[in-house]
């Protein structure tokens, strides 16, 4: 097999196979629509070939496993006003009984994984179904493009264009929400206090934003200075949070800080929801600004000091690390 570089670097254990296979769903002319992956067993860098397939989205969807680390391509199609555009859909998956340290050392992965793969339209974090579901994929894809009618890629439909709109695949379109654009409230208190988190004087170590209500506006939930343990408290099952925690890292003697985004989606959280938000991140996460490494997590189980602790050490290669700076 061979062998990636580094800790974060993944590695195709047959890349000629891979690669094709990628090749094939990114070309309109191919049926075949989908290609996913599979970490390899006992590995946490080696990608074997899952499955690949001509069905679309159904037949996607059911290829992913509860119990395994997967990523997936699909090939979508698009109707805006009578013309057909192709969407690519990247799907990181960390199924539900994935336990908490194997799904954090993805998020290590991220860089590599989309060098491996190639860039997509759409990218979506999932862990169950219902996470990928036909209403949730294509909401998306319509958030990405503004599209109205939409269609899931079949071999038929990349070729009949003009029978796109009689198709029984069609779906109708998903009106947006009339403020579906994220803003950011009370921005001078936000930039203070990310301000102060920065500040290695300042004893405020985390900050915490949040929706307001159901509404599309992003304000601060809390600040504190008792770390991830204090910011946990804030994270409630039906909220969205956006949060930066700074940490110390020790090594060789030497201290050095260190900033960890945390992205929380609570496990009551709608669907829809979900579909929405996830086009809030780019605006959210420049407003935010710089991180070392990021978390995402849905319950308390998968965020702790030990768990972010473990991921500074992975993003920096350190052996030694402590959550409070040396005096």
């Amino acid at each position: 097999l061979p062998m990636p570089r580094g800790s974060t670097d993944l590695t195709f254990a047959d890349e000629n196979e891979a690669q094709s296979l990628l090749s094939r769903v990114r070309a309109d002319a191919d049926e075949l629509s989908w290609v996913t992956f599979i970490y390899a067993p006992n590995s946490n860098n080696i990608l074997n070939v899952r499955g690949s397939g001509t069905g679309g989205l159904d037949e996607f969807r059911s290829n992913f496993d509860e119990n395994e680390r997967m990523y997936g391509l699909l090939r979508v199609t698009d109707i805006i006003d009578g013309h057909t555009t192709i969407k690519f859909v990247f799907i990181s998956w960390a199924g539900s009984r994935v336990r908490v340290v194997p799904k954090a050392k993805m998020a290590t992965h991220k860089g590599s994984i989309t060098n491996l793969i190639g860039q997509a339209h759409i990218t979506l974090d999932a862990s169950e179904p219902s996470d990928i579901s036909d209403e949730v994929v294509m909401t998306r894809v319509t958030d990405a493009s503004g599209s109205g009618s939409r269609v899931l890629d079949k071999p038929d439909q990349a070729r009949e264009v003009t029978a796109v709109h009689k198709s029984s695949t069609a779906r109708p379109s998903v009106p947006k929400e009339s403020n579906s654009e994220v803003s950011i409230g009370n921005e001078e208190e936000g930039t203070a206090a990310i301000r102060r988190v920065r500040n290695d004087e300042d004893p405020t170590d985390w900050v915490l934003f949040g929706y307001e209500g159901q509404s599309n506006v992003i304000v601060v939930v809390g600040t504190g200075e008792g770390g991830i343990e204090e910011m946990k408290q804030h994270l409630k099952p039906d909220s969205i949070n956006y949060g930066i925690v700074r940490v110390y890292d020790c090594y060789d003697g030497h201290t050095t800080t260190k900033f960890v985004l945390i992205l929380w989606v609570g496990e009551q959280v709608k669907i829809m929801r979900k579909a929405r938000i996830t086009t809030h991140k780019g605006t959210v996460l420049s407003f935010l600004g710089q991180y070392h490494t990021d978390i995402s997590c849905s319950n308390h189980n998968e965020i702790s000091q030990d768990i972010i602790m473990t991921k500074v050490q992975d993003a920096s290669g350190t052996a030694v690390h402590v959550m409070e700076k040396a005096e």
